[in-house]
């Protein structure tokens, strides 16, 4: 949540700024998306025009941030090197082992860090899980079904019920799969949901480990802090003015199934009778709760 003092009137005023010009250029972004979904497959593949779709919500969200110098937008130290890995692993034709970029999510704003943020290459190739009720919004539905992306439906969606519509899930996860198996990078927040409290990561959710495991995906790390100073979790725009920090690790550079099976090795009893799903989720969460941490602590 922003401060008391962020929300001073010039505050206020650099806020609304923010939202003008985030709308204009999602409504530019919304007008090309809507030209992209009734272009037929014969003229351009679908494929390709969600990753297109998908390419333009960078350049629209990194334009936003970049004309609102108040928001100050921080790298932890020169992550070129580490895209520079990223990028070239999902072009590595002889690797197949696909790659997953899993983040902490404290608020919109770590949606539009990663999109703003990662290279083109990387966000071409990647689709990522978003709630249902999302393709009802105005302008932001459109995008996001011009992206492609997985939509989740949730039974509830209440403070303590996240169940998911499993018949619903099941179909979606054929389309998740197919995706992975095309060389498809996927992007998610394991926490499954916007936590209230940011300093503390929630349990992740098991559904993208076992999927993790079963392809034996590649895993890094996208981490972010003071986003909810930026963009509050209930706010239906940010624009506050705030400094928010990012960075980039390898979690599991050698695939899921090697990390675990280290693990199990190096760990005695530690791990008796959990599954290797469990594992992979309770070991994660401790490794960008660390590095939150750690990131927390430069933000100052």
């Amino acid at each position: 949540m922003a401060s008391a003092s962020s929300k001073s009137f010039p505050a206020a005023c650099l806020r609304a700024c923010y939202a003008v010009t985030l709308g204009l250029l999602m409504c530019v972004d919304g007008v090309v998306c809507k030209l992209a979904l009734i272009t037929p497959d014969w003229l351009v593949a679908r494929e390709k025009r969600e990753g297109l779709a998908l390419v333009l919500s960078h350049y629209a969200f990194a334009a936003a941030l970049a004309l609102s110098p108040w928001i100050r937008v921080v790298a932890d130290g020169d992550l070129g090197p580490v895209w520079a890995d990223v990028v070239g692993h999902i072009r590595n034709e002889a690797d197949k082992r696909p790659l997953f970029l899993i983040g902490n999510h404290t608020s919109f704003l770590d949606t539009v860090l990663t999109v703003a943020k990662a290279p083109i290459a990387l966000i071409y190739r990647s689709r990522t899980y978003v709630s249902s009720h999302l393709l009802s919004m105005p302008v932001l539905g459109t995008v996001i079904n011009a992206m492609g992306l997985f939509t989740v439906n949730f039974r509830a969606r209440t403070a303590d019920d996240y169940s998911v519509d499993k018949e619903a899930m099941a179909k979606m996860q054929l389309r998740v799969d197919d995706h992975i198996k095309k060389g498809g990078v996927l992007c998610f927040f394991p926490e499954g949901s916007v936590n209230a409290d940011p300093d503390v990561l929630l349990p992740f959710r098991y559904g993208g480990m076992k999927v993790a495991l079963e392809h034996d995906a590649v895993v890094y790390e996208y981490i972010t802090v003071g986003c909810p100073g930026v963009w509050g979790k209930k706010e239906a725009v940010g624009g506050w003015p705030g400094t928010v920090y990012y960075g980039l690790r390898p979690l599991a550079p050698d695939g899921a199934r090697a990390l675990v099976a280290a693990l199990k090795a190096a760990g005695g009893d530690a791990w008796r009778g959990k599954p290797d799903h469990a594992i992979l989720a309770e070991h994660l969460q401790a490794r960008m709760q660390a590095y939150y941490d750690e990131l927390k602590a430069k933000r100052g």
